[in-house]
């Protein structure tokens, strides 16, 4: 059995290989009329005298920082301007103003690609998971700090958390030699938002800054948590684990509609894009359409009812092999969690 899995593996990642081919001209045509289009519509909002029009340029703006965040994170995968020195430069200048610059992104993006599936999972790009067990033999603090971690005020509020704190604060904290392109990644998106401040004042920043940033980042740290924290998902350890395997089980396929997959440029087919990830984002679609076998059997939505039960998963649970909720997890193990906290508070006297 082993052995046939292992034969499927290498079948399944050849066949998604060989769509790992970069269309220099779609490349081109998808990427700088999403940056014409952001300069426009921040010009139309400055511009705009209506209340009404102001807000939806400003949800537009929002959901035009989400399609150029993911060709961004495209092209750090080296799925698109390969051998194209200028457009990586605006690229790089894209992350600093994102708050997502080169350096920390790859090495925690990567990170994540290569332990995708893996339990425990470790905070480093991705949101931690660890199993029940695992979870029973934390102490109150790390607990405390992993419930923090998974709690949908975290998620949403992902500007402050993910991309301000921990891919740029946090950085330059533990490691400013390291990191000064979180440094610089901070001024120039804080420089940015200073400058729209004072050219045009408190009204336009929020508008064109703040709003679109805070439910740009917002939409997505959700996307990223829901591509692997879904009903259904399976977590693998030890001799268990296979990257194509866990491409396949441990990541979602996110189904929305045509306007929703343009402004996300595609990232739902996340399953094809975790066997590789040098398959381009607007290749993804005829992946999943041409190789049977990508779509696991839990496809989700952004409908407010997958929304909730995504959020409401915290635990693997290798008992059940599933993910579970904290109110599954009281009720299986109440008892050892009680006498755990018990042992914990003894351990301390």
């Amino acid at each position: 059995m082993e052995l046939l899995s292992c034969c499927m593996d290498k079948d399944i990642t050849a066949r998604v290989k060989s769509f790992a081919v970069e269309d220099k001209r779609r490349t081109h045509l998808e990427t700088w009329p999403t940056l014409l289009a952001l300069l426009i519509n921040g010009y139309c909002l400055v511009r705009s005298a209506y209340p009404l029009l102001s807000l939806f340029l400003s949800l537009l703006q929002a959901l035009l920082i989400v399609r150029i965040f993911v060709i961004y994170h495209d092209s750090q995968h080296g799925a698109i301007f390969r051998k194209s020195f200028f457009p990586k430069q605006v690229m790089k200048l894209v992350g600093l103003i994102l708050l997502a610059p080169e350096g920390i992104w790859k090495r925690s993006h990567n990170y994540h690609h290569a332990s995708n599936g893996k339990v425990p999972v470790s905070g480093a790009g991705s949101y931690p998971v660890v199993s029940s067990e695992q979870y029973l033999r934390m102490n109150f603090l790390s607990r405390l700090v992993y419930k923090a971690n998974r709690h949908y005020l975290t998620i949403f509020l992902g500007y402050f958390t993910v991309f301000i704190f921990w891919l740029n604060v946090k950085s330059c904290l533990q490691s400013p030699r390291k990191h000064i392109d979180s440094s610089l990644s901070l001024l120039c998106h804080f420089g940015f938002s200073w400058l729209i401040f004072k050219c045009f004042g408190l009204q336009v920043y929020f508008l064109l800054c703040f709003f679109p940033f805070l439910l740009a980042f917002g939409i997505g740290s959700y996307l990223f948590y829901c591509q692997h924290n879904f009903p259904g998902a399976v977590f693998y350890s030890g001799k268990n684990w296979s990257y194509a395997q866990s491409a396949i089980h441990s990541t979602s396929y996110l189904q929305t509609n045509r306007w929703m997959r343009w402004f996300t440029a595609n990232i739902g087919y996340h399953t094809v894009h975790h066997i590789n990830a040098k398959v381009p984002f607007y290749t993804l679609p005829k992946v999943m359409d041409e190789i049977q076998g990508l779509k696991n059997d839990y496809p989700i939505s952004l409908g407010l009812k997958d929304i909730v039960s995504c959020l409401k998963l915290k635990l693997w649970d290798e008992k059940r092999q599933s993910m579970i909720t904290w109110k599954e997890f009281d009720a299986i193990y109440g008892e050892r969690t009680a006498i755990s906290l018990d042992d914990n508070a003894a351990s301390k006297l």
